[in-house]
């Protein structure tokens, strides 16, 4: 195999697809490297994920491996919600009334569907004419609507505070999302000028930095709307770029990019996908185990100093990313020999058993640190992949 392909974090060995995909990958130019997460797999449109990818800052765009899914994250939003016993009110509340909160997620989704107003796309990125406007609030120049997300949900979990001296049960809500027309867009503009503008030049474009910001954005006024119509108590902040002045969102607790690309500390690029850069994931990284199974928050070293309530980033000098998501198999891709994995709806998940969670130490995380499982209380899924089993 090319000795710029790392495969000693994978989880079963390669398949002969997987090998092509990621010689083809690396096959562009010789600065190129590639380094395979636990998670690797090829979705349903045999495109690999599950890796770090590397390229030097000269490099043409072309080199990228770059998804219509960029930027997709989950935002875990915690509820600051008092506890005063074993169980939290608040959580009690929703398991006794779920019929009740399931009526108010559907009209929740269905009023997301319902809205006319436009997508954000890159028409929506601020213009700044006046040569004084570092001075001002800069905003979109239109509003855009919030999509419907591909996961959004209320969990819940017993945590420990930071003295470890007792247990607390706390409510979150989480949300992945991605926006779909942007993501497309931005594709479309790696496709038009990928031969012409170096690796450096597309990661530092005004798009994509608009478009973190963006989602980052939408996923907060989603979360905030989504809290109203709970009936969840949480602090909103007015959304500073929504030109109506109209719009409210929640600061997110912890952040985990699924797609992301930065400008490295050895001045390369490097991109991720199914996994996020390690030393850019403060408060812990979540990972998504299929919501029926909820969400499992890896908390880093304890912080003393940040108010890192779950942690600073992780051993960066071991590796630069770390997995975010289980494995989905399908047709295309069945499950190796000797996979534990866990049946939902027709579809076969990657199980996180004792040997995928030596590989995520081998990746920087401490098993001396904690685990939260956030599980499952209400939630509601827009975009699954095809169940393959059926085609």
């Amino acid at each position: 195999m090319n000795s710029r392909i790392d495969s000693s974090s994978i989880l079963f060995p390669l398949t002969g697809v997987e090998k092509q995909a990621a010689e083809t990958v690396v096959s562009k130019s010789p600065h190129t490297k590639i380094k395979l997460m636990p998670n690797h797999r090829m979705n349903s449109d045999s495109e690999l994920e599950g890796f770090c990818f590397s390229a030097h800052a000269a490099d043409k765009a072309s080199v990228l491996p770059i998804s219509k899914r960029f930027f997709e994250m989950t935002c875990m939003y915690e509820c600051e919600s008092e506890c005063s016993g074993s169980f939290n009110g608040q959580i009690l509340e929703i398991m006794n009334n779920m019929e009740l909160y399931k009526q108010r997620m559907n009209d929740f989704v269905d009023d997301l569907r319902k809205n006319d107003t436009k997508p954000p796309t890159f028409n929506c990125i601020p213009t700044l004419d006046d040569t004084h406007s570092f001075t001002h609030r800069i905003v979109d120049q239109r509003v855009f609507s919030d999509s419907i997300p591909s996961t959004i949900g209320i969990f819940h979990s017993f945590a420990s505070n930071n003295q470890r001296t007792n247990r607390t049960h706390r409510l979150f809500i989480v949300i992945t999302n991605y926006l779909r027309e942007a993501g497309e867009e931005l594709y479309n503009l790696w496709l038009d000028s990928r031969e012409k503008i170096t690796t450096y030049d597309f990661c530092g474009c005004e798009e994509m930095h608009w478009l973190r910001e963006a989602t980052l954005r939408s996923n907060g006024r989603l979360a905030s709307q989504f809290a109203e119509r709970m009936n969840i108590p949480f602090r909103h902040v007015r959304d500073m770029a929504d030109p109506s002045g109209k719009h409210r969102m929640i600061i997110p607790t912890t952040v985990t990019y699924h797609s992301d690309m930065r400008r490295m500390r050895t001045g390369d690029i490097s991109l991720t996908s199914n996994a996020c850069f390690v030393e850019h994931s403060a408060n812990g990284v979540l990972f998504d185990a299929h919501a029926y199974d909820g969400f499992m928050l890896f908390c880093g070293p304890r912080d003393y100093a940040s108010g890192n309530k779950y942690g600073n980033p992780f051993n960066s000098s071991l590796s630069v990313a770390f997995p975010t998501c289980t494995v989905q198999y399908h047709r295309k891709y069945p499950k190796p020999a000797g996979a534990e994995t866990v049946l939902i709806e027709n579809n076969e998940y990657l199980f996180t058993d004792e040997r995928f969670l030596n590989k995520m130490q081998m990746l920087g995380y401490d098993r001396n640190d904690s685990v939260l499982n956030l599980m499952p209380l209400i939630f509601y899924e827009h975009e699954t992949e095809v169940d393959m089993q059926s085609i």
